[in-house]
């Protein structure tokens, strides 16, 4: 099932979230679909508890603690 089938068939949907061990994606896969959610013109959050900062790595920003980023 792709992720924009999940939407469509799902509009009421306001979360969604990746879990499961090391090494499988999750932060690449979430910066992925935040993207893609954003290009769509919905309002995304983003976050992740994983100290190896990521996220600020895939966005190319400094995302601690300085608000929301455009």
């Amino acid at each position: 099932m792709s992720l924009a089938r999940v939407f469509r068939e799902n509009p009421e949907r306001r979360y969604i979230m990746f879990g499961g061990k090391g090494g499988l994606g999750k932060t690449t896969f979430s910066a992925a679909t935040a993207f893609w959610l954003a290009q769509q013109g919905k309002k995304v959050l983003v976050f992740s508890v994983d100290p190896q900062a990521s996220l600020s790595d895939i966005f190319q920003r400094d995302i601690f603690g300085k608000g929301a980023v455009e």
